[in-house]
């Protein structure tokens, strides 16, 4: 199917959000994908995502968290941003697409910190939602920086992290965020992909989160880490493709 790819820019929260939306040429309904970059990711790193989705006639929207990356597109300083801030800007863009003539069923794909982020927002707009499709999500990040800073712990203004400048208010929020109790609340389909090799997000916490959803299906890849090899990422996105067609007939 053709499509176009559009830059665009909408508004949330007093922010500007850029984002890339890979839209389906034809005036049918059509479900849409939100999909969610990692920790200093840009909307680029989902291309193979959206590409292959509106080729296969659905829409997809990549979102550029405001203060995500140091080479930032959307408006926030890095140091400001937080769990928080990413939620409120998928939210934004959950709304803003839900009102476009022709949407039909909303799906969430996540990636790392983008995958907890998308369980987050999910918590709250699960009765508009079709499915929850999470690669290696994040959902470790509460527990990484409570070890990292115990509560009563001095946490710096800004930190380097990553090559990334981080502010307290996201270490702060993470400690507070409770990713199980989001979980617990979906009732959604839910797909994760995970690698069993992960050094940065144990494969045993997609466990967990699958075990603890009825409608829930992991999926381990063999000996991949934090990032697939080419391969596996393009099985992935087949997996993903396939999760929105099944999910959206029912």
């Amino acid at each position: 199917m053709e499509y176009t790819v559009q830059a665009q820019t909408i508004q949330g929260n007093g922010r500007a959000i850029a984002v890339t939306a890979y839209l389906p040429q034809t005036e049918e309904p059509l479900p849409a994908v939100l999909c969610s970059h990692g920790f200093n990711g840009r909307s680029e790193d989902l291309a193979d995502c959206g590409h292959a989705l509106a080729k296969n006639g659905i829409r997809a929207y990549c979102i550029d968290f405001c203060g995500g990356s140091i080479l930032k597109k959307s408006s926030l300083p890095p140091e400001q941003m937080s769990l928080r801030t990413e939620t409120e800007d998928l939210l934004a863009l959950f709304d803003h697409v839900r009102a476009q003539p022709g949407t039909g069923k909303l799906f969430l794909y996540g990636e790392s910190q983008g995958g907890l982020v998308s369980v987050l927002a999910a918590k709250k707009r699960q009765e508009q939602l079709g499915g929850v499709c999470l690669l290696y999500p994040a959902l470790c990040i509460p527990d990484d920086w409570s070890r990292a800073f115990p509560e009563g712990t001095p946490v710096p203004p800004v930190q380097e992290f990553w090559g990334f400048p981080l502010g307290r208010g996201y270490v702060e929020e993470a400690r507070k965020t409770d990713a199980w109790a989001a979980l617990e609340t979906l009732t959604l389909p839910l797909l994760l992909l995970h690698g069993d090799a992960d050094a940065v997000v144990p494969v045993a916490y997609s466990r967990r989160a699958a075990r603890s959803r009825a409608q829930a299906t992991l999926v381990e890849y063999p000996g991949e880490g934090h990032g697939f090899s080419p391969q596996a990422r393009q099985n992935a996105v087949c997996r993903l493709l396939a999760f929105v067609r099944e999910a959206n007939e029912k």
